[in-house]
Order: structure tokens, then sequence, then C-alpha cells
């Protein structure tokens, strides 16, 4: 037997090789999109909290004179947790603040909180532009120098009212 002429079974033998090949690593590539569907689906599902119990926190922003602000972020940075929490306040003030999933709360712990109207202030501001005076001062921006710090107990409050003094 020549081992290079058509019809011989080395030559078989490559061609059914070659004509597999391709098929198997279709097959492959399939089942490796399939996997990757499949792991995806199953975080979704669970969320990706590592385990971590979230508990519903709805939170009231309004200025000294007790009108509500509106439009106004707020967001809850536990460090010991490693998470933040972030809610923006509708037309009475309030927001409920969300971890991994919409309104599903903060995680238990202190939190340093900081409250902001986005998009309020510039860093190189131009002068020729009228630029509104932000209702909330800069310092409650970064969450240590707002001075606003609060305690998430798994039997506390649900409710927070923040009060935003003008100076």
């Amino acid at each position: 037997m020549e081992p290079h002429r058509k019809g011989t079974p080395l030559v078989a033998a490559r061609r059914v090789f070659h004509t597999v090949e391709p098929k198997v690593q279709l097959a492959r590539v399939v089942f490796g999109i399939a996997t990757a569907a499949s792991l995806l689906a199953v975080l979704s599902l669970t969320g990706c909290n590592n385990g971590q119990k979230v508990f519903p926190l709805k939170v009231r922003v309004t200025n000294a004179s007790g009108q509500p602000l509106s439009g106004v972020s707020v967001v809850f940075n536990c460090a010991e947790a490693q998470k933040s929490a972030n809610g923006s306040t509708d037309a009475d003030g309030a927001c409920s603040l969300s971890t991994f999933k919409p309104g599903d709360g903060v995680v238990l712990g202190k939190h340093s909180v900081s409250v902001f109207i986005p998009n309020s202030w510039e860093d190189k501001p131009d002068p020729k532009k009228k630029v509104a005076t932000s209702a909330i001062p800069a310092r409650y921006a970064d969450p240590s120098t707002s001075g606003l710090e609060y305690t998430i107990a798994k039997d506390g409050p649900r409710e927070v009212e923040i009060v935003i003094q003008a100076k």
C-alpha cells in the first residue's frame, strides 16, 4: 500500500479527520456559548451580591424650611461592606435606595452620605453663562465633608430624613 495515493487508508483517514475537526470545533464553540449563557442567566437571577443582605431604606431630602428637594442624587456608602446605595429624589423629595437592583435597599453598617444635584457645577465656569446656584452647598457632594452619617441596623428605622442646611 502506498501511503500518499488517493484512496489509501492514510489519505482516507486524513479526509475523515479534516471533515470531522471543524464539526468538533463548532460543537465546542456552541457548547461554550451555551455554557456562558447559562452561567450569565443564573448570575442575573441570583444577583452578584456575594450573600450580602440589603434592607429597604426610604430617604427624604428637604431644605432647612422643610421644602422637598427634587432631582437630588443621594449616595449611601458603606466602607466596611465596600458597597454603595443610591437614589434620585422625586417631586416630594423622596426616593428608595438601590444597591444591587432598583429599590432593594442598603447593606447593614455605618454609611457616609453624599447629596448633590447632578451636573450642577462646572470645573471652570464660563462667566458669560448664567448658571443657577445649587440648592445644595458643595460640601454635601463629598461624603467626607457632608457631615451626614447613618448606621443602618437590622431592626432599625427604614426611613431617613436629610435636611440640607444653607451654610
